[in-house]
């Protein structure tokens, strides 16, 4: 099993900005990055997100949309 998932492995990239000013405002950023892969391995992946939570307690979303065979989802939160 183990070199079954080896075989088939799939890169998601995270990162997380934090831009905070002095006076206690700024925003976090999270931005999520699939490789072709894991694109691949996830069909109509936009229908099966659950980001309402997100949205309800402020969070912008955007994506996912494709950049080349790469696939970006991107959360940002004043």
């Amino acid at each position: 099993m183990v070199l079954a998932l080896a075989l088939t492995a799939c890169k998601v990239d995270v990162q997380v900005a934090v831009d905070a000013e002095t006076n206690g405002t700024g925003k976090v950023e999270v931005t999520a990055t699939l490789d072709e892969e894991a694109t691949a391995s996830t069909p109509n992946l936009s229908s099966r997100l659950r980001v309402d939570d997100l949205r309800a307690t402020g969070w912008t979303v955007v994506g996912p949309t494709r950049a080349g065979a790469r696939t970006v989802l991107r959360a940002t939160k004043g």
